[in-house]
């Protein structure tokens, strides 16, 4: 924290040469301009060209650089407060006031997550910072000055942070506001300051996901149970551990390729890092529609930030691919296979025609060797009843087995009841 300076007049005395000599330099060279001045006029009335060259070489040859910028106008700027009356000791302590009041103000900008109006930089994103806080939490890029109690009660991560004396407890600090030091990403950490005094809903259905999984990133770094178990509960609306959730979202009518909001990838990663393990089966099947180039090497938002899939979701979901577009062609839709006939089929010919039709235009949907095992609607409207009957079963036990195996395909674990339990005992 800088310390503001307080500058004596004893002290000022000791500079006073200097700028005495400076002041007599600028009085001696306004005098020599006006003789040089008077000199060359003369020269131009009666001695020629070669005189008036001979006199400018010697006013170039003795007159004094310059200052340039800045300091020619403070120059001026204490040649017009001494000629005004102003000693040169007070002007140089009101100097030393003004350099300390731009220290603080500065100090107090840095403490908000500010930066210094020089380097012509705003912060993207707003730090919360209240006036009565009692305790500051600077991350890599911004501060939030916060209440010690609230984060206490919440986080036992942050209540025995706070009952362990820390060496140089008084370094950093601003007044009397002592300054934690975070290896956190500021913006995510403001996501869950504004949960823990209510001015951010989790519940709200215009919320990112983005910034749920932001929540549920801090909320699980510092053992925040409550807010943890909330983000996860809000998240499995949209990455659903049961069927016949996963048959309510978008991604479930898809037979092929899905066009995939990189959020997704978003979640995987943040999942896979929380140990929210019941989360990634569904946000891994969905990033298994994206397109082999979009898996490998991610994708790109319009405002130039780059997301892509951290290497153990990417194997996952590379390595599961081959084996779900596998299952869909020989379980999902194996109803559509024209042998063997159900038996009791009251128009076989027009059943085998409608079926093997659909059959063709399901492996047209395939883009990149990918269908989708899961895909939520069944394709029998068409069939006689008893094999749009059979039909329907067949669709419904497969869809439900391969749901079942979903953790087993992509490596979680042997069930979804395993990823459940992990959920209440993140690593």
């Amino acid at each position: 924290m800088a310390h503001s300076r307080t500058v004596s007049v004893g002290q000022t005395a000791q500079h006073s040469s200097p700028h005495s000599v400076k002041l007599f330099w600028s009085a001696k060279v306004t005098g020599v301009s006006t003789l040089f001045a008077v000199i060359v006029l003369w020269a131009i009335g009666s001695a020629g060209t070669t005189s008036v060259i001979c006199v400018l070489f010697l006013w170039v040859a003795f007159r004094k650089p310059e200052n340039s910028g800045s300091h020619s106008g403070n120059d001026s700027a204490r040649s017009a407060g001494i000629a005004s009356g102003q000693s040169l000791a007070s002007h140089l302590s009101t100097h030393a006031e003004n350099t300390a009041n731009d220290e603080k103000s500065k100090v107090a900008d840095d403490a908000r997550g500010g930066v210094s109006n020089e380097t012509g930089s705003i912060p993207s994103f707003d730090p919360v910072w209240l006036e009565d806080g009692n305790v500051i939490l600077r991350t890599i890029d911004a501060s939030h000055r916060f209440y010690r109690g609230l984060l206490a009660f919440h986080s036992p991560v942050f209540r025995d942070m706070f009952s362990i004396p820390q060496p140089g407890e008084n370094s950093g600090e601003l007044g009397d506001c002592p300054t934690v030091h975070l290896h956190d990403n500021g913006r995510d950490l403001q996501y869950f300051l504004q949960v823990l005094i209510g001015t951010l809903q989790l519940e709200d259905e215009n919320l990112s996901i983005h910034v749920i999984s932001a929540v549920l990133r801090m909320s699980t770094k510092y053992d925040a149970s409550m807010i943890r178990e909330r983000c996860i509960l809000i998240l499995s609306r949209s990455y659903p551990g049961n069927l016949s959730e996963w048959d309510k979202i978008p991604e479930s009518k898809s037979v092929g390729m899905y066009k995939v909001d990189v959020r997704h990838f978003h979640l995987a990663n943040y999942a896979r890092e929380t140990s929210s393990l019941v989360l990634l089966p569904s946000a891994l099947l969905i990033c298994c529609m994206s397109s082999i180039e979009e898996i490998l090497d991610g994708s790109t938002l319009p405002d130039g930030y780059h997301v892509e899939l951290d290497p153990i979701n990417k194997r996952a979901v590379l390595l599961a691919r081959q084996e779900l577009s596998h299952r869909a062609r020989t379980e999902t839709y194996e109803y559509l296979l024209c042998v063997p006939d159900v038996e009791g089929c009251i128009r076989t010919k027009t059943c085998r025609t409608e079926k093997s039709g659909k059959m063709v235009w399901v492996q047209e949907q395939s883009t990149d060797d990918w269908l989708n095992p899961l895909v939520s609607e069944c394709y029998t409207s068409s069939l006689c009843p008893k094999c749009n009957n059979k039909a329907k079963e067949s669709y419904r036990n497969a869809r439900a087995k391969i749901w079942d195996d979903l953790p087993k395909i992509f490596g979680l674990g042997e069930s979804w009841q395993q990823l459940e339990r992990a959920n209440t005992d993140p690593v």
